[in-house]
């Protein structure tokens, strides 16, 4: 749903609002050739509906955030480690 970030590598990476295993949404990545990788589907408990895009820090980990799902149902942050 959010814009798309790129690696050190040059690999794009990004969220989907739905689909997914789970159908909660996911988190893909797009290397430089074009090979599309799904890196997680979120489930109800760890984050559903991830609206925003990803953020990278210096050491390549990824930061998003979801609407719902959660403890309370009331949304998440996320980090994905590369």
């Amino acid at each position: 749903m959010g814009g798309l970030v790129r690696d050190a590598k040059g690999d794009l990476w990004g969220t989907t609002l739905y689909g997914g295993a789970n159908g909660f949404g996911s988190v893909f990545k797009v290397t430089a050739r074009g090979k599309e990788t799904l890196v997680h589907s979120f489930t109800m408990t760890d984050g559903d509906t991830p609206w925003a895009g990803l953020l990278r820090d210096k050491a390549g980990n990824l930061y998003g955030s979801a609407a719902a799902g959660g403890v309370f149902n009331f949304g998440t942050v996320f980090k994905i480690t590369p």
